[in-house]
Parts: structure tokens; C-alpha cells; sequence
């Protein structure tokens, strides 16, 4: 949905996991890439905020139903690189239930993550 890449294969052919009750799991690995827009008011003490939404644009509410059990993300700090300039603060997450597009009857479900992250200020006292 906010992959700025235009890449959206599957790059992995991975497992779906199929609960007692028909509960699946589809889980694909991907990497997402996203921009968003920077508040410089406070540079270089700034925190900011960097939503990444995601969907079902082929099945919509009555077909797939987008769950999430926790409020804040688990990251797991192997899982991405470490930066120099940014630390990331928290990931809550939020889901918008049979959210309908312009012009279509159908309602989707979305799940939205926003990255809060901190400029690390001594990246810059230190290279500037």
C-alpha cells in the first residue's frame, strides 16, 4: 500500500500454517519501502512519525479479516539494520475495519504501524 519501491513480488516461497479451527496463516517474508514527511522544527532534537498501512487490495472485509493482538509492534532488533542517525522509540499499531475506497461498495480492513523515531543528537554534535 506505501511500498515506494513498486516491487511487490514474493520474493520468498514460504509455509502457510493452518490452525484446528481453519485459521491460516500466510506469512510471507518481504521488505518494504516507505517514505514519509520530516518535521525539522526542533532539528536536531526531533522525533517523528512514520505510518505504514497495509491491505488487502484483492479480498475485501467479508473475505479477509485483518487482526492484530498487540498494541505495540515487536521489533526484533536482528530484524533490521541499526542507524547511525535515527533510534526507533515505538511502533504502536492500529486496525480500520471495512474502510470503504472512493467509488466502490466493497469495504476493506487495514492495519496501520507507525514507526516513532528519534533523531539521535549525537550524530550530530559529534560530526558537525
Amino acid at each position: 500500500f506505501n511500498n515506494v519501491d513498486g516491487n511487490f513480488d514474493v520474493s520468498f516461497a514460504s509455509n502457510v500454517l493452518i490452525g484446528f479451527q481453519g485459521d491460516i496463516a500466510w506469512i510471507p517474508p518481504s521488505i518494504c519501502k516507505t517514505s514519509c514527511r520530516i518535521e525539522i522544527d526542533y532539528f536536531p532534537y526531533d522525533e517523528q512519525q512514520c505510518p505504514m498501512t497495509f491491505k488487502s487490495l484483492t479480498y475485501d472485509s467479508s473475505l479477509v479479516e485483518i487482526r492484530s493482538g498487540l498494541n505495540q509492534a515487536m521489533l526484533n532488533e536482528n530484524s533490521y539494520w541499526p542507524n547511525a542517525e535515527w533510534s526507533i522509540v515505538a511502533v504502536p499499531s492500529s486496525v480500520t475495519r471495512n474502510k470503504s475506497l472512493p467509488g466502490q461498495t466493497e469495504a476493506y480492513d487495514e492495519i496501520t504501524f507507525t514507526f516513532n523515531i528519534r533523531r539521535r543528537p549525537l550524530y550530530y554534535n559529534v560530526n558537525l
